[in-house]
């Protein structure tokens, strides 16, 4: 519940990083497990954008090659802004035509005008080991399709626990394990696995 009444503001942020760029405009996000990045990703739903899935710098990798990657994520996808850990924010500097924010960014003059999330998207890329990075977009009808399978098929109990080590910029980390967690959380179940 927290996260959600932090996104709140956060997505007034996000919303007026991208405002303007187009009339769908792509965020793109390096997806790690802090709760400022999880109450960012929870924002950028809630202000309608679409969230672009950014991998983290792989240990032992190249900085050159995963500015390399990056860059092509973001021009495949049309990402013109990103947000970050501060930490992050180094590598990602010299990106050709995208601002980057860490994700504490306080704008001025955030207006609280209402936010409209019926727009909002998830594109998931692939890791780009093999070849080029393919991104696979979502809607979040289709995300939270895949949310209920999960917790259909578990039937998660409310003293159950989850832990991974599967990043968030990898599907299964951020649909099968947080989405999920975070949904699963809130809700109350009976017998069969019915939602009420």
């Amino acid at each position: 519940g927290s996260l959600w009444k932090q996104s709140e503001r956060m997505a007034q942020t996000l919303r007026l990083i991208v405002d303007g760029s187009s009339e769908s405009p792509s965020l793109g996000m390096l997806l790690d497990s802090t709760p400022e990045c999880i109450t960012a990703a929870l924002a950028a739903f809630r202000a309608g954008l679409t969230l672009v899935s950014l991998p983290l710098p792989a240990r032992g990798s190249a900085i050159e090659d995963y500015f390399g990657l990056v860059t092509e994520i973001c021009r495949t996808a049309g990402v013109q802004s990103l947000v970050t850990d501060a930490k992050y924010v180094y590598a990602l500097s010299e990106l050709p035509s995208v601002a980057v924010y860490p994700f504490e960014v306080e704008l001025p003059n955030v207006r609280r005008s209402p936010l409209e999330s019926s727009s909002a998207s998830f594109v998931q890329f692939t890791s780009g080991s093999t070849s080029h990075p393919k991104g696979v977009p979502l809607t979040l009808d289709e995300l939270a399709s895949n949310v209920l399978a999960i917790i259909d098929r578990l039937l998660p109990r409310p003293a159950d626990v989850s832990c991974s080590w599967l990043p968030l910029s990898h599907d299964m980390g951020f649909v099968g394990m947080l989405l999920t967690s975070l949904c699963a959380a809130g809700q109350r179940w009976v017998g069969g696995g019915s939602l009420v």
